[in-house]
Protein backbone atom coordinates (compact mmCIF):
# COMPACT_ATOMS: atom_id res chain seq x y z
CA UNK A 1 0.00 0.00 0.00
CA UNK A 2 1.27 3.47 -0.74
CA UNK A 3 0.06 6.56 0.93
CA UNK A 4 1.07 10.15 0.63
CA UNK A 5 2.35 11.78 3.62
CA UNK A 6 5.25 14.30 4.11
CA UNK A 7 8.54 15.10 6.40
CA UNK A 8 9.04 18.23 8.15
CA UNK A 9 11.53 20.12 10.20
CA UNK A 10 9.53 21.07 13.10
CA UNK A 11 7.68 19.12 15.63
CA UNK A 12 3.91 17.89 14.47
CA UNK A 13 0.82 19.90 16.29
CA UNK A 14 -2.82 18.80 16.45
CA UNK A 15 -3.84 21.47 13.55
CA UNK A 16 -1.30 19.81 11.45
CA UNK A 17 -2.72 15.87 12.28
CA UNK A 18 -5.97 17.47 11.88
CA UNK A 19 -5.00 18.58 7.88
CA UNK A 20 -2.69 15.77 7.14
CA UNK A 21 -5.82 13.13 8.41
CA UNK A 22 -8.34 15.45 6.43
CA UNK A 23 -6.42 15.01 3.31
CA UNK A 24 -5.84 11.15 3.83
CA UNK A 25 -2.34 11.03 5.56
CA UNK A 26 -2.05 8.50 8.04
CA UNK A 27 1.84 9.16 9.14
CA UNK A 28 4.40 12.15 8.72
CA UNK A 29 8.26 12.22 8.96
CA UNK A 30 9.90 13.38 12.26
CA UNK A 31 13.61 14.38 13.42
CA UNK A 32 15.10 12.74 16.09
CA UNK A 33 16.08 16.54 17.14
CA UNK A 34 12.78 17.83 17.47
CA UNK A 35 11.29 14.16 19.45
CA UNK A 36 10.07 14.85 22.72
CA UNK A 37 7.05 13.80 24.93
CA UNK A 38 4.65 15.87 23.50
CA UNK A 39 5.10 14.86 20.16
CA UNK A 40 4.97 10.83 21.31
CA UNK A 41 1.57 11.58 23.18
CA UNK A 42 0.09 13.53 20.29
CA UNK A 43 0.47 10.69 17.93
CA UNK A 44 -0.10 8.08 20.07
CA UNK A 45 -3.87 9.68 20.98
CA UNK A 46 -4.37 10.70 17.22
CA UNK A 47 -3.40 7.22 16.16
CA UNK A 48 -0.91 8.96 13.72
CA UNK A 49 2.47 7.32 12.65
CA UNK A 50 5.83 8.55 12.69
CA UNK A 51 8.76 7.69 10.56
CA UNK A 52 12.25 8.87 12.36
CA UNK A 53 14.87 10.67 10.90
CA UNK A 54 18.66 11.29 12.68
CA UNK A 55 19.86 14.45 10.82
CA UNK A 56 22.95 16.28 12.42
CA UNK A 57 24.48 17.94 9.39
CA UNK A 58 24.50 15.21 7.42
CA UNK A 59 27.27 16.28 4.96
CA UNK A 60 30.67 14.64 4.07
CA UNK A 61 32.12 15.53 7.09
CA UNK A 62 29.50 13.55 9.22
CA UNK A 63 30.68 10.20 7.38
CA UNK A 64 34.35 11.45 6.89
CA UNK A 65 34.14 9.91 10.82
CA UNK A 66 33.98 6.49 9.51
CA UNK A 67 33.33 4.29 12.08
CA UNK A 68 33.93 6.44 15.31
CA UNK A 69 31.61 8.81 14.15
CA UNK A 70 29.26 6.18 13.01
CA UNK A 71 29.47 4.23 16.58
CA UNK A 72 29.42 7.74 18.32
CA UNK A 73 25.75 8.92 16.53
CA UNK A 74 24.82 5.26 16.49
CA UNK A 75 24.36 5.49 20.50
CA UNK A 76 23.07 8.45 20.68
CA UNK A 77 19.91 7.34 18.32
CA UNK A 78 19.74 5.00 20.35
CA UNK A 79 19.75 6.58 23.60
CA UNK A 80 17.20 8.93 21.63
CA UNK A 81 14.83 6.37 20.70
CA UNK A 82 14.64 4.79 24.15
CA UNK A 83 13.96 7.93 26.31
CA UNK A 84 10.95 8.66 23.54
CA UNK A 85 9.49 5.44 24.41
CA UNK A 86 10.00 3.48 20.53
CA UNK A 87 9.85 0.21 20.98
CA UNK A 88 12.58 -2.65 19.95
CA UNK A 89 12.54 -2.95 16.12
CA UNK A 90 11.38 0.50 15.64
CA UNK A 91 13.21 2.00 12.12
CA UNK A 92 15.25 5.02 12.47
CA UNK A 93 16.70 6.64 8.94
CA UNK A 94 20.00 8.36 9.00
CA UNK A 95 20.37 11.49 6.92
CA UNK A 96 23.23 11.52 4.33
CA UNK A 97 21.71 14.82 2.66
CA UNK A 98 24.21 15.04 -0.33
CA UNK A 99 25.16 13.68 -3.60
CA UNK A 100 27.43 10.96 -2.56
CA UNK A 101 29.72 9.06 -4.69
CA UNK A 102 31.94 6.69 -4.81
CA UNK A 103 34.79 8.81 -3.35
CA UNK A 104 32.57 8.66 -0.47
CA UNK A 105 31.08 4.89 -0.08
CA UNK A 106 33.78 3.60 1.72
CA UNK A 107 33.66 6.12 4.91
CA UNK A 108 29.72 5.97 4.58
CA UNK A 109 29.77 2.32 4.69
CA UNK A 110 31.92 1.76 7.78
CA UNK A 111 29.78 4.54 9.36
CA UNK A 112 26.73 2.46 8.33
CA UNK A 113 28.11 -0.85 9.80
CA UNK A 114 29.02 0.81 13.17
CA UNK A 115 26.07 3.30 13.60
CA UNK A 116 23.47 -0.11 13.16
CA UNK A 117 25.72 -1.99 15.77
CA UNK A 118 25.87 0.80 17.97
CA UNK A 119 22.09 1.24 17.37
CA UNK A 120 21.39 -2.37 18.89
CA UNK A 121 18.05 -3.23 19.02
CA UNK A 122 16.63 -0.70 16.09
CA UNK A 123 16.49 -1.12 12.45
CA UNK A 124 18.94 1.26 11.02
CA UNK A 125 17.78 3.04 7.20
CA UNK A 126 19.43 4.94 5.08
CA UNK A 127 17.97 8.85 3.68
CA UNK A 128 20.52 8.96 0.92
CA UNK A 129 21.15 9.04 -3.19
CA UNK A 130 20.49 6.02 -5.50
CA UNK A 131 23.80 5.27 -5.83
CA UNK A 132 24.73 4.73 -1.88
CA UNK A 133 21.64 3.31 -1.15
CA UNK A 134 22.28 0.99 -3.81
CA UNK A 135 25.77 -0.30 -2.73
CA UNK A 136 24.62 -0.31 1.29
CA UNK A 137 22.85 -2.81 2.05
CA UNK A 138 20.21 -2.27 4.95
CA UNK A 139 17.74 -4.40 6.69
CA UNK A 140 14.77 -2.14 5.85
CA UNK A 141 13.45 0.16 3.10
CA UNK A 142 15.54 3.25 1.93
CA UNK A 143 14.31 6.40 2.34
CA UNK A 144 15.51 8.60 -1.46
CA UNK A 145 15.91 12.38 -1.26
CA UNK A 146 13.59 14.45 -3.70
CA UNK A 147 17.32 15.27 -5.26
CA UNK A 148 16.51 13.57 -8.25
CA UNK A 149 19.87 15.35 -9.82
CA UNK A 150 21.99 13.47 -7.13
CA UNK A 151 23.78 10.15 -8.44
CA UNK A 152 21.91 7.02 -9.20
CA UNK A 153 18.44 8.32 -8.53
CA UNK A 154 15.92 7.45 -11.33
CA UNK A 155 17.23 3.75 -11.48
CA UNK A 156 17.03 3.50 -7.61
CA UNK A 157 13.64 5.13 -7.46
CA UNK A 158 12.26 2.59 -9.92
CA UNK A 159 13.60 -0.38 -7.82
CA UNK A 160 11.66 -2.23 -5.61
CA UNK A 161 13.73 -1.37 -2.38
CA UNK A 162 12.73 2.06 -1.72
CA UNK A 163 10.34 2.65 1.41
CA UNK A 164 10.07 6.19 1.15
CA UNK A 165 10.19 8.27 -1.73
CA UNK A 166 10.68 12.04 -1.26
CA UNK A 167 9.47 14.08 -3.63
CA UNK A 168 10.71 17.76 -3.70
CA UNK A 169 9.84 20.42 -0.92
CA UNK A 170 6.70 22.56 -0.92
CA UNK A 171 3.76 23.72 1.56
CA UNK A 172 0.97 21.31 3.03
CA UNK A 173 -1.77 22.62 5.31
CA UNK A 174 0.83 26.05 6.36
CA UNK A 175 3.64 24.32 6.64
CA UNK A 176 6.66 23.93 4.83
CA UNK A 177 7.24 20.17 4.04
CA UNK A 178 8.78 17.82 2.13
CA UNK A 179 5.85 15.36 0.02
CA UNK A 180 6.62 12.12 0.36
CA UNK A 181 4.98 8.32 -0.78
CA UNK A 182 4.89 6.11 1.65
CA UNK A 183 5.71 2.72 -0.55
CA UNK A 184 6.20 -0.09 2.68
CA UNK A 185 4.56 0.81 5.56
CA UNK A 186 6.26 -1.53 8.16
CA UNK A 187 8.78 1.35 8.52
CA UNK A 188 6.27 3.68 10.54
CA UNK A 189 5.74 3.70 14.31
CA UNK A 190 2.45 3.84 15.78
CA UNK A 191 2.86 4.95 19.40
CA UNK A 192 0.81 3.50 21.77
CA UNK A 193 -1.33 5.03 24.51
CA UNK A 194 0.92 3.18 27.54
CA UNK A 195 4.02 4.04 26.12
CA UNK A 196 3.84 7.57 25.37
CA UNK A 197 2.91 8.21 28.50
CA UNK A 198 6.06 6.83 30.12
CA UNK A 199 8.34 8.63 27.86
CA UNK A 200 10.91 10.88 29.65
CA UNK A 201 12.05 14.55 28.02
CA UNK A 202 15.22 14.67 26.22
CA UNK A 203 18.05 15.37 27.61
CA UNK A 204 21.71 17.16 26.17
CA UNK A 205 23.18 13.76 26.09
CA UNK A 206 20.22 11.65 24.31
CA UNK A 207 19.40 14.54 21.64
CA UNK A 208 22.65 15.15 19.57
CA UNK A 209 25.60 12.68 19.21
CA UNK A 210 28.12 14.88 21.27
CA UNK A 211 28.40 17.95 23.06
CA UNK A 212 30.62 19.69 20.51
CA UNK A 213 28.23 18.64 17.39
CA UNK A 214 25.16 20.11 20.12
CA UNK A 215 26.56 23.20 20.50
CA UNK A 216 27.70 23.92 16.87
CA UNK A 217 23.69 22.81 15.81
CA UNK A 218 22.33 24.92 18.51
CA UNK A 219 24.71 28.13 17.40
CA UNK A 220 26.65 28.66 20.60
CA UNK A 221 30.49 28.24 21.19
CA UNK A 222 31.53 24.57 20.74
CA UNK A 223 33.96 24.71 23.62
CA UNK A 224 32.76 20.98 25.36
CA UNK A 225 31.48 22.71 28.10
CA UNK A 226 27.78 22.39 29.84
CA UNK A 227 27.63 25.54 30.58
CA UNK A 228 24.66 28.75 31.49
CA UNK A 229 25.05 29.57 27.67
CA UNK A 230 24.37 25.98 26.59
CA UNK A 231 21.33 25.19 28.64
CA UNK A 232 19.37 28.08 28.00
CA UNK A 233 20.07 27.40 23.88
CA UNK A 234 19.34 23.72 24.53
CA UNK A 235 16.10 24.35 26.47
CA UNK A 236 15.22 26.96 24.22
CA UNK A 237 15.45 24.54 21.03
CA UNK A 238 14.24 21.31 22.58
CA UNK A 239 11.69 22.34 25.20
CA UNK A 240 8.40 20.66 24.28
Amino acid sequence: MTINAADLDSPITQAYIDAAKAAGHIAAGQYLKHMSPAVVVLAAKNGFGLWLIDEGWGNAAVFARGAAGGALDGRAAAAKMQAIGAPEGTVVYFAIDYGAGASDLPAIQAYYTAYALAAATYHVGMYADGFIASNVATPVGDYLPGASGWPGYAAYAAGSHVAILQHAEGTLFGYDVDPCEVRDTSVLWFPKAAAAAAVVAPTPQSVLPSLGLAQIELGVAADGVWGPETAEAFARHYAS
